[in-house]
Protein backbone atom coordinates (compact mmCIF):
# COMPACT_ATOMS: atom_id res chain seq x y z
CA UNK A 1 0.00 0.00 0.00
CA UNK A 2 1.10 3.33 -1.08
CA UNK A 3 2.15 5.16 2.17
CA UNK A 4 1.07 8.40 1.75
CA UNK A 5 -0.02 8.88 5.57
CA UNK A 6 3.95 8.96 6.55
CA UNK A 7 4.68 11.14 3.27
CA UNK A 8 2.31 13.85 5.13
CA UNK A 9 4.27 13.94 8.13
CA UNK A 10 7.06 14.25 6.32
CA UNK A 11 6.49 17.17 4.00
CA UNK A 12 6.56 19.52 6.84
CA UNK A 13 10.14 19.12 7.81
CA UNK A 14 11.56 18.52 4.65
CA UNK A 15 9.35 21.47 2.31
CA UNK A 16 8.32 24.37 5.34
CA UNK A 17 4.65 25.38 4.12
CA UNK A 18 4.23 29.17 3.36
CA UNK A 19 3.01 29.81 7.25
CA UNK A 20 6.16 27.70 8.67
CA UNK A 21 8.79 30.12 10.19
CA UNK A 22 12.16 28.56 11.03
CA UNK A 23 14.84 29.94 12.93
CA UNK A 24 18.01 31.78 11.07
CA UNK A 25 20.54 29.17 12.88
CA UNK A 26 18.69 26.23 10.61
CA UNK A 27 19.09 27.81 7.68
CA UNK A 28 22.59 29.62 7.71
CA UNK A 29 25.65 29.32 9.08
CA UNK A 30 28.53 32.01 9.34
CA UNK A 31 31.09 31.71 6.71
CA UNK A 32 34.34 30.80 8.58
CA UNK A 33 32.85 28.65 11.20
CA UNK A 34 33.74 25.06 10.21
CA UNK A 35 35.45 21.95 11.01
CA UNK A 36 38.42 20.37 9.86
CA UNK A 37 39.19 17.26 8.36
CA UNK A 38 42.48 15.80 9.93
CA UNK A 39 44.25 12.57 8.89
CA UNK A 40 47.18 10.47 9.57
CA UNK A 41 48.81 6.95 9.24
CA UNK A 42 48.79 5.08 11.71
CA UNK A 43 49.57 1.19 13.81
CA UNK A 44 47.52 -0.86 15.42
CA UNK A 45 49.29 -3.28 18.13
CA UNK A 46 48.18 -6.24 20.61
CA UNK A 47 45.77 -7.76 17.99
CA UNK A 48 45.00 -11.38 18.51
CA UNK A 49 46.91 -12.88 15.29
CA UNK A 50 44.55 -10.97 13.02
CA UNK A 51 46.92 -8.50 12.12
CA UNK A 52 48.59 -7.83 8.44
CA UNK A 53 50.81 -10.52 7.44
CA UNK A 54 54.32 -10.32 5.47
CA UNK A 55 52.47 -9.15 1.95
CA UNK A 56 52.01 -6.03 3.54
CA UNK A 57 55.31 -4.86 3.26
CA UNK A 58 54.73 -1.07 4.20
CA UNK A 59 53.50 -2.43 8.48
CA UNK A 60 56.45 -4.08 8.33
CA UNK A 61 58.76 -1.09 7.16
CA UNK A 62 56.72 1.23 10.03
CA UNK A 63 57.44 -0.97 12.33
CA UNK A 64 60.80 -1.10 11.89
CA UNK A 65 61.31 2.80 11.47
CA UNK A 66 59.74 2.92 14.77
CA UNK A 67 61.96 0.85 16.69
CA UNK A 68 65.25 2.70 15.05
CA UNK A 69 63.58 5.76 16.50
CA UNK A 70 63.36 4.39 20.00
CA UNK A 71 67.46 3.38 19.09
CA UNK A 72 66.92 -0.27 18.45
CA UNK A 73 68.31 -1.74 14.85
CA UNK A 74 65.96 -4.43 13.60
CA UNK A 75 66.40 -6.13 10.02
CA UNK A 76 63.15 -5.89 8.59
CA UNK A 77 63.26 -8.95 6.69
CA UNK A 78 63.31 -11.08 9.44
CA UNK A 79 60.01 -9.87 11.03
CA UNK A 80 57.08 -11.72 11.43
CA UNK A 81 54.27 -9.93 12.57
CA UNK A 82 50.38 -10.59 12.43
CA UNK A 83 49.70 -8.69 15.76
CA UNK A 84 50.35 -5.70 13.55
CA UNK A 85 48.22 -3.87 11.18
CA UNK A 86 48.62 -0.44 9.68
CA UNK A 87 45.83 2.08 9.60
CA UNK A 88 44.59 4.95 8.19
CA UNK A 89 43.58 7.36 11.34
CA UNK A 90 40.78 10.23 10.91
CA UNK A 91 38.89 12.93 12.99
CA UNK A 92 36.99 15.90 12.47
CA UNK A 93 38.43 19.06 14.37
CA UNK A 94 35.14 20.99 14.73
CA UNK A 95 35.27 24.73 15.29
CA UNK A 96 36.91 26.61 18.64
CA UNK A 97 38.32 23.56 20.13
CA UNK A 98 41.10 25.05 22.47
CA UNK A 99 44.53 22.57 22.55
CA UNK A 100 43.92 19.64 25.23
CA UNK A 101 40.63 19.03 24.03
CA UNK A 102 39.89 15.54 23.45
CA UNK A 103 37.93 13.92 20.30
CA UNK A 104 36.73 10.62 18.96
CA UNK A 105 39.12 9.38 15.68
CA UNK A 106 38.09 6.90 13.42
CA UNK A 107 40.99 4.09 12.21
CA UNK A 108 40.62 1.92 9.44
CA UNK A 109 42.85 -1.03 7.93
CA UNK A 110 44.81 0.08 4.90
CA UNK A 111 46.60 -4.13 4.49
CA UNK A 112 45.46 -7.05 4.80
CA UNK A 113 44.18 -7.49 8.55
CA UNK A 114 41.22 -9.29 9.07
CA UNK A 115 40.01 -7.87 12.78
CA UNK A 116 41.37 -4.76 14.24
CA UNK A 117 39.16 -6.22 17.57
CA UNK A 118 41.66 -5.52 20.73
CA UNK A 119 44.09 -3.59 19.41
CA UNK A 120 45.78 0.16 20.67
CA UNK A 121 46.33 2.75 18.54
CA UNK A 122 49.62 4.00 19.01
CA UNK A 123 50.62 7.84 19.02
CA UNK A 124 50.06 8.62 15.30
CA UNK A 125 49.90 12.64 14.53
CA UNK A 126 46.96 13.81 12.72
CA UNK A 127 47.13 16.70 9.64
CA UNK A 128 45.14 19.04 8.43
CA UNK A 129 45.84 20.31 4.46
CA UNK A 130 48.19 22.63 5.20
CA UNK A 131 50.33 19.97 6.47
CA UNK A 132 51.03 21.08 9.78
CA UNK A 133 50.38 18.90 12.93
CA UNK A 134 46.57 19.58 14.81
CA UNK A 135 46.43 16.32 16.49
CA UNK A 136 47.89 13.58 18.32
CA UNK A 137 45.98 10.15 18.69
CA UNK A 138 46.03 7.24 20.73
CA UNK A 139 44.17 4.34 22.82
CA UNK A 140 42.23 1.54 22.71
CA UNK A 141 40.24 0.62 19.56
CA UNK A 142 36.82 -0.15 19.95
CA UNK A 143 35.00 -1.60 17.42
CA UNK A 144 31.18 -0.66 16.77
CA UNK A 145 29.20 -2.84 18.81
CA UNK A 146 26.43 -4.90 16.11
CA UNK A 147 22.57 -4.65 16.06
CA UNK A 148 20.07 -8.00 17.16
CA UNK A 149 20.39 -9.62 13.80
CA UNK A 150 22.76 -7.70 11.68
CA UNK A 151 26.01 -8.71 12.89
CA UNK A 152 27.30 -9.86 9.52
CA UNK A 153 26.50 -6.04 8.57
CA UNK A 154 29.69 -5.03 11.24
CA UNK A 155 33.14 -4.43 9.63
CA UNK A 156 35.98 -5.82 11.63
CA UNK A 157 38.46 -3.66 9.76
CA UNK A 158 37.34 -0.05 11.42
CA UNK A 159 36.65 1.53 14.50
CA UNK A 160 36.61 4.15 17.16
CA UNK A 161 39.30 5.35 19.68
CA UNK A 162 36.95 7.06 21.70
CA UNK A 163 38.37 10.38 22.96
CA UNK A 164 41.54 9.05 21.89
CA UNK A 165 42.22 12.69 19.95
CA UNK A 166 44.52 15.30 22.04
CA UNK A 167 44.41 18.71 20.11
CA UNK A 168 47.61 20.23 19.70
CA UNK A 169 47.01 22.97 17.71
CA UNK A 170 43.96 25.88 18.05
CA UNK A 171 42.28 26.48 14.30
CA UNK A 172 42.36 30.31 14.55
CA UNK A 173 38.27 31.16 12.80
CA UNK A 174 37.64 34.27 11.30
CA UNK A 175 34.01 35.59 11.62
CA UNK A 176 34.17 39.00 10.73
CA UNK A 177 36.28 40.55 7.86
CA UNK A 178 36.29 44.34 7.67
CA UNK A 179 33.29 44.49 9.92
CA UNK A 180 31.18 42.63 7.74
CA UNK A 181 29.39 38.71 8.68
CA UNK A 182 29.01 36.58 5.47
CA UNK A 183 25.96 34.08 6.60
CA UNK A 184 26.06 31.40 3.92
CA UNK A 185 22.64 29.08 3.34
CA UNK A 186 22.70 25.91 3.94
CA UNK A 187 19.84 24.89 0.98
CA UNK A 188 20.66 27.87 -1.32
CA UNK A 189 17.41 29.99 -2.55
CA UNK A 190 16.97 33.51 -3.87
CA UNK A 191 13.80 33.99 -2.54
CA UNK A 192 14.94 32.52 0.98
CA UNK A 193 17.84 34.69 1.05
CA UNK A 194 15.95 38.18 0.25
CA UNK A 195 13.67 37.29 2.75
CA UNK A 196 16.90 36.43 5.23
CA UNK A 197 17.71 39.73 4.51
CA UNK A 198 14.76 41.68 5.19
CA UNK A 199 14.19 40.32 8.17
CA UNK A 200 17.79 41.43 9.51
CA UNK A 201 17.09 44.73 8.46
CA UNK A 202 13.24 44.97 9.97
CA UNK A 203 14.86 43.62 13.37
CA UNK A 204 17.71 45.85 13.89
CA UNK A 205 15.90 49.24 12.25
CA UNK A 206 19.06 49.58 9.84
CA UNK A 207 19.68 48.65 6.09
CA UNK A 208 22.94 47.10 7.41
CA UNK A 209 21.89 43.35 5.34
CA UNK A 210 21.38 42.47 2.01
CA UNK A 211 21.39 38.87 -0.03
CA UNK A 212 24.38 39.11 -2.51
CA UNK A 213 23.42 35.49 -4.24
CA UNK A 214 20.85 32.74 -3.58
CA UNK A 215 23.57 31.13 -1.06
CA UNK A 216 24.98 34.14 0.73
CA UNK A 217 23.56 37.09 2.99
CA UNK A 218 26.14 39.83 4.09
CA UNK A 219 25.74 41.65 7.48
CA UNK A 220 27.39 44.88 8.33
CA UNK A 221 27.83 44.54 12.16
CA UNK A 222 26.40 47.73 13.88
CA UNK A 223 29.66 49.61 15.67
CA UNK A 224 27.95 48.48 18.92
CA UNK A 225 28.34 45.08 18.67
CA UNK A 226 31.46 44.68 17.33
CA UNK A 227 34.50 43.34 19.82
CA UNK A 228 33.09 41.29 22.38
CA UNK A 229 29.42 41.66 22.06
CA UNK A 230 29.83 40.53 18.29
CA UNK A 231 28.68 36.98 19.57
CA UNK A 232 25.93 38.84 21.35
CA UNK A 233 24.95 40.01 17.86
CA UNK A 234 25.03 36.54 16.11
CA UNK A 235 23.03 35.05 18.81
CA UNK A 236 20.05 37.66 18.11
CA UNK A 237 20.32 36.91 14.53
CA UNK A 238 20.16 33.13 14.77
CA UNK A 239 17.00 33.55 16.70
CA UNK A 240 15.20 35.68 13.81
CA UNK A 241 11.97 33.67 12.42
CA UNK A 242 12.65 32.97 9.00
CA UNK A 243 9.79 31.64 6.36
CA UNK A 244 11.87 30.00 3.83
CA UNK A 245 10.87 29.14 0.34
CA UNK A 246 11.51 25.71 -1.26
CA UNK A 247 10.82 24.40 -4.99
CA UNK A 248 7.78 22.37 -5.20
CA UNK A 249 9.10 18.60 -5.38
CA UNK A 250 8.41 15.22 -5.05
CA UNK A 251 9.78 11.89 -3.95
CA UNK A 252 9.16 8.67 -4.27
CA UNK A 253 10.14 5.26 -3.12
CA UNK A 254 9.18 2.85 -5.90
CA UNK A 255 10.07 -0.49 -3.59
CA UNK A 256 8.27 1.12 -0.09
CA UNK A 257 5.37 3.09 -1.94
CA UNK A 258 6.72 6.12 0.18
CA UNK A 259 5.76 9.21 -1.50
CA UNK A 260 6.62 12.63 0.35
CA UNK A 261 4.64 15.81 -1.67
CA UNK A 262 6.48 19.19 -1.39
CA UNK A 263 3.80 22.36 -0.98
CA UNK A 264 2.98 23.86 -4.28
CA UNK A 265 3.27 20.67 -6.40
CA UNK A 266 -0.33 20.97 -8.73
CA UNK A 267 -1.37 18.52 -11.96
CA UNK A 268 -2.84 20.37 -14.77
CA UNK A 269 -4.92 19.46 -17.52
CA UNK A 270 -4.41 15.76 -18.22
CA UNK A 271 -5.34 12.14 -19.00
CA UNK A 272 -3.55 9.15 -18.16
CA UNK A 273 -4.60 5.00 -18.76
CA UNK A 274 -2.16 2.65 -17.22
CA UNK A 275 -2.30 -1.18 -15.72
CA UNK A 276 -6.40 -0.66 -15.73
CA UNK A 277 -5.95 2.56 -14.08
CA UNK A 278 -7.48 5.68 -15.55
CA UNK A 279 -6.60 9.03 -14.30
CA UNK A 280 -8.36 12.05 -15.81
CA UNK A 281 -7.07 15.59 -14.50
CA UNK A 282 -9.67 18.30 -16.15
CA UNK A 283 -13.25 18.55 -17.13
CA UNK A 284 -14.80 15.30 -17.97
CA UNK A 285 -18.33 13.82 -18.38
CA UNK A 286 -17.59 9.80 -17.97
CA UNK A 287 -14.17 8.80 -16.32
CA UNK A 288 -14.72 5.07 -16.72
CA UNK A 289 -15.86 2.27 -14.21
CA UNK A 290 -12.09 2.01 -12.97
CA UNK A 291 -10.99 5.85 -13.35
CA UNK A 292 -10.43 8.83 -11.51
CA UNK A 293 -11.40 12.54 -12.10
CA UNK A 294 -10.24 15.33 -11.12
CA UNK A 295 -10.42 19.38 -11.85
CA UNK A 296 -7.06 20.83 -13.01
CA UNK A 297 -4.71 22.19 -11.14
CA UNK A 298 -5.65 20.04 -8.56
CA UNK A 299 -3.23 19.27 -5.55
CA UNK A 300 -0.67 16.43 -6.01
CA UNK A 301 -1.62 14.83 -2.48
CA UNK A 302 -5.22 14.53 -3.66
CA UNK A 303 -4.52 12.27 -6.27
CA UNK A 304 -1.78 10.22 -4.21
CA UNK A 305 -4.67 9.97 -1.84
CA UNK A 306 -6.89 8.64 -4.44
CA UNK A 307 -4.83 5.99 -5.72
CA UNK A 308 -3.44 4.85 -2.59
CA UNK A 309 -7.49 3.75 -1.75
CA UNK A 310 -7.62 1.84 -5.05
CA UNK A 311 -3.87 -0.09 -3.73
CA UNK A 312 -1.87 0.87 -6.90
CA UNK A 313 1.01 -0.40 -6.72
CA UNK A 314 4.54 1.18 -5.68
CA UNK A 315 5.79 0.72 -9.03
CA UNK A 316 2.47 1.45 -11.27
CA UNK A 317 2.99 5.31 -9.16
CA UNK A 318 6.15 5.86 -9.82
CA UNK A 319 5.25 5.30 -13.64
CA UNK A 320 2.05 7.39 -13.41
CA UNK A 321 4.53 10.23 -11.45
CA UNK A 322 7.25 9.79 -14.76
CA UNK A 323 4.36 10.06 -17.04
CA UNK A 324 2.88 13.09 -15.41
CA UNK A 325 5.91 14.87 -15.33
CA UNK A 326 7.56 13.84 -18.81
CA UNK A 327 4.21 15.56 -20.33
CA UNK A 328 4.28 18.68 -18.90
CA UNK A 329 0.95 18.45 -16.15
CA UNK A 330 3.34 17.72 -13.16
CA UNK A 331 4.53 21.36 -12.08
CA UNK A 332 7.32 20.75 -9.45
CA UNK A 333 10.49 18.77 -9.55
CA UNK A 334 10.09 14.54 -9.15
CA UNK A 335 12.55 12.42 -7.66
CA UNK A 336 12.40 8.40 -7.86
CA UNK A 337 14.34 6.29 -5.60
Amino acid sequence: MIKFILSTIFTAMLFPSVSGAVRLKELATVHGVRPNQLVGYGLIVGLNGSGDDRQVGFTIQSVAAMLSRMGLRVDPARLTLKNVAAVTVTAILPPFVRTGTKVDVRVASIGNAKSLKGGVLLATPLKGFDGKVYMVAQGSVVINAPTQGRARDVSLNSGIVVNGGLVEKEVPVRMINSGVISLALTSPDFTTASRMARKINQFFGKNISSAKNSGNVEVNVPGLYRGKKLVQFISIMEGLDIIPDAKAKVIINSKTGTVIVGAGVSITTCAISHAGISLMVGPSKNSGKTGLHFIGGSSLGDIVDALNSLGVAPSDLAAIFRMLKKSGSLHGDLEVQ
